[in-house]
């Protein structure tokens, strides 16, 4: 791994989500002008807290870590396009050409990691696979956790098995704890690609949780 060629992204979510809030037709009323502009705020207010929701369809005890504050690195810059921060964008398209996904060079063991700020006991981590093609690459993957920025000395949760485009995979770890979450191809000289991943757990300490605000 050279340290040289990897990339750094720190995470924090701002603006309108809606992207163009301010730029609505005439043809609206007032009135539903409004409404939008009402909406839109809500909704830029709420993305905008990192905070711990309960996942949908998940149980009460097995909440979704938002990382998007989280500090995402991967182990080599391929383009802009594939930038590291697409993994935790809260954008699950599977499409490379929309700049949805991750994407490193081909190398041997590449890897993508977060750092969740915090330590986590982590119940389960899904992965979901590039869509429009190449899903193949991410068979072998290794999902792992740990308290070392270093990703050999994390401890693996499972691997990924029998991809497909699109293909998302859920790997349970049992509530490990660390404050690292990775996903490794070991020994493999290829490409790795995420469009995706979403954490599930709860914190250890809760005052260090970032899902302390109210929402």
């Amino acid at each position: 791994m050279k340290s040289d060629r990897r990339q750094v992204h720190d995470w924090n979510i701002a603006g309108d989500p809606l992207g163009q809030s301010g730029l609505l037709s005439s043809k609206f009323s007032l009135q539903q002008i409004a409404l939008v502009n009402e909406l839109t705020e809500v909704m830029a207010k709420t993305v905008a807290k990192t905070v711990k929701v309960v996942a949908s369809g998940g149980s009460d005890n097995e909440t979704l870590i938002l990382v998007r504050r989280g500090i995402a690195e991967q182990s080599s810059f391929y383009s802009n396009l594939g930038d590291v921060s697409h993994a935790i964008d809260g954008r699950r398209n599977g499409n490379f050409g929309d700049g949805r996904c991750t994407h490193t060079v081909l190398e041997t063991s590449p890897w993508w990691r977060v750092n969740l700020r915090a330590t986590y006991a982590i119940s389960s981590v899904v992965v979901y696979n590039r869509q429009d093609c190449c899903d193949d690459r991410l068979n072998g993957a290794e999902i792992r956790v740990g308290d070392s920025p270093d990703v050999s000395e994390h401890v693996k949760c499972g691997t990924i098995e029998e991809t497909y485009p699109g293909s998302v995979h859920t790997i349970c770890c049992h509530g490990r704890r660390g404050q690292y979450v990775s996903v490794v191809l070991p020994n493999q000289l290829q490409y790795l690609t995420l469009c995706e991943v979403e954490v599930y757990g709860e914190a250890i300490d809760q005052s260090m949780e970032y899902g302390s605000a109210d929402i």
